[in-house]
């Protein structure tokens, strides 16, 4: 393992990770677009559906609502309360659902979700049944399989 020392809008890391190939790469990225400009996002993902192939990304996204308004507000005192932080700790991508992230590039195509309030283990299935199931969840892509 490699660790790259640079941000994930800074495309270079694609280069270093490409070196010897472009194919059957898992991407995670956990925790990390939600605090992104949406714009920032979505041209990453037509950057990476144009580089690479037969890979599969793995990411947790927000529900747009959460990047906006008064629900905006509360998640950004919900992470000071929780966390300490304060200056840009908010979310600022979100999805009305997994299958928008498709139209941000070619042969990106949704094959999984997951939310741990959706999780048979979870004691507290009350969320699921109040609607609030998808406010932050785990999304799988593939990245271009058929090339």
């Amino acid at each position: 393992m490699k660790l790259i020392g640079c941000s994930i809008l800074d495309t270079s890391w694609i280069e270093k990770v490409t070196s010897k190939s472009n194919k059957n790469i898992l991407l995670l990225a956990e925790g990390l677009f939600m605090y992104l400009p949406k714009m920032a996002v979505i041209n990453l993902f037509k950057t990476i559906s144009k580089r690479f192939y037969q890979s599969q990304i793995v990411l947790e996204v927000v529900t747009e609502k959460y990047t906006r308004g008064i629900w905006k507000k509360i998640v950004e005192r919900k992470i000071k309360r929780l966390l300490g932080l304060d200056a840009g700790s908010s979310y600022n991508f979100g999805i009305k659902n997994a299958t928008e992230l498709e139209s941000y590039g070619n042969g990106i195509k949704v094959i999984n979700e997951w939310s741990f309030v959706e999780d048979p283990d979870v004691r507290h299935r009350i969320y699921k049944y109040m609607g609030i199931s998808r406010t932050q969840w785990t999304v799988i892509a593939k990245i271009n399989e058929n090339k």
